[in-house]
């Protein structure tokens, strides 16, 4: 393979960093770090991943700014979550990236405001909405 494609500098670099290297393992290690980067800049997530979003209203709650409430995302059935987040004191929306395509169970609480749970979300294609989910005055298993 012909270095003189690749920039000077760039080999220079890699030189000083692994002085011992060969040249073929430059030109390995290069285009590896290269992909990487590319992959990263162009917003690669993986196949089949999309969007959950949803809104968490509270009961009896109607102004900015709104108790903050925590949402887990979990294997449908599973106890340890893939994903937690919290939603927004002004809009209560909440989202989840990069989620794979599949059935999840998601959970919705807020101290002092009962639990939610959802089993069997589907979620499938770009953007998988929950719609607004209304937590009620209680206690949860999560209330301090």
């Amino acid at each position: 393979m012909n270095t003189s494609r690749i920039g000077p500098a760039v080999l220079r670099a890699f030189r000083h960093v692994f002085p011992k290297a060969r040249r073929g393992a430059e030109l390995v290690s290069i285009a590896l770090v290269s992909l990487s980067f590319l992959a990263a800049g162009a917003g690669w997530s993986p196949a089949d991943a999309g969007t959950l979003t949803g809104t968490v209203s509270f009961t009896g709650a109607t102004e900015a700014p709104l108790p903050v409430a925590t949402v887990a995302l979990y294997e449908s059935g599973g106890v340890s979550a893939l994903a937690i987040t919290s939603t927004d004191e002004t809009t209560g929306a909440f989202q989840f990236e990069d989620v794979e395509d599949g059935t999840y169970r998601v959970s919705v609480w807020a101290p002092c405001w009962a639990l939610q749970l959802f089993d069997d979300v589907a979620v499938s294609g770009e953007s998988t909405d929950m719609g607004t989910v209304v937590l009620n005055p209680g206690i949860s298993a999560f209330s301090t």
